[in-house]
């Protein structure tokens, strides 16, 4: 018989004697070396730290004529990567998101944070309308990356390394556009504190109340351990909103 134990335990085999019968089983070890992250925000920050490595090498030093990365605490909660000069646009006070669960998939959309819960059960507002951001611009990115399509797509950004992505298809977006776009189909931070407890209280995955005619709905990942309500934008309205557009691929020599 095989018998699958603890996975902290050493590969061995063993044979047990009971009443005239052998018994043969095998433990098998499991590596732990790598845990798998237990949340959506950590398999974000595995991509994130990817993302940030690549820009370094090849978008900053390639698209702005000064830029200034920020990983302290403060800024980060501030809504701040980086500030940076590009072209007539000076002083950006940026912060990096991407498609990062999604990977390889060209996805029509991006999702903007509006509430999660934090593992202590607290409601936390997102960072699209949180005031305390001081976020004026998003580098918004699709990535696509040397990862087998075997994977499946939430788990290919555990796979994710600065050296085997591809491709960084990238809008800079102001995020006062983005705010005022939403205001034009009804939406904005009252109206999301309104109907955020309906959507929750659904317990349903999935889009709420989807309407096609407009390129913002909301949508409630309902089986994710922070369950977090996004607005989900048409990538084709990002573009209309978009200051600028790079592609971004490995630059040598």
């Amino acid at each position: 018989m095989g018998l699958i134990a603890d996975s902290a335990l050493s590969s061995m085999g063993a044979k047990i004697v009971s009443a005239g019968f052998i018994i043969t089983f095998t433990i098998i070890r499991t590596d732990i070396s790598t845990p798998m992250p237990r949340t959506l925000r950590d398999m974000d920050h595995a991509a994130d730290t990817a993302l940030m490595q690549y820009l370094d090498r090849y978008f900053y030093p390639q698209h702005t004529t000064s830029y200034r990365r920020y990983n302290d605490k403060e800024h980060q909660l501030q809504g701040i990567d980086t500030i940076c000069d590009i072209g007539d646009l000076k002083e950006l006070l940026i912060d990096e998101k991407a498609v990062s669960q999604y990977i390889n998939e060209d996805l029509p959309t991006f999702a903007f944070e509006v509430d999660f819960l934090r593992s202590s059960g607290e409601l936390t507002p997102g960072w699209l309308f949180d005031t305390g951001k001081r976020t004026r611009y998003y580098l918004l990115s699709w990535i696509r990356a040397d990862i087998s399509n075997d994977i499946p797509p939430r788990e290919r950004s555990l796979h994710l390394t600065a050296d085997n992505i591809l491709s960084l298809d990238t809008l800079l977006v102001n995020r006062k556009a983005i705010i005022n776009m939403l205001r034009n189909y009804g939406i904005d931070r009252e109206y999301v504190e309104a109907i955020a407890p309906r959507i929750r209280a659904t317990g349903k995955q999935g889009y709420y109340e989807k309407d096609n005619d407009r390129p913002c709905n909301f949508f409630f990942s309902a089986q994710l351990a922070e369950r977090p309500i996004n607005i989900v934008v048409s990538k084709r309205k990002l573009e209309e909103l978009a200051c600028r557009r790079f592609t971004i691929v490995p630059v040598t020599g």
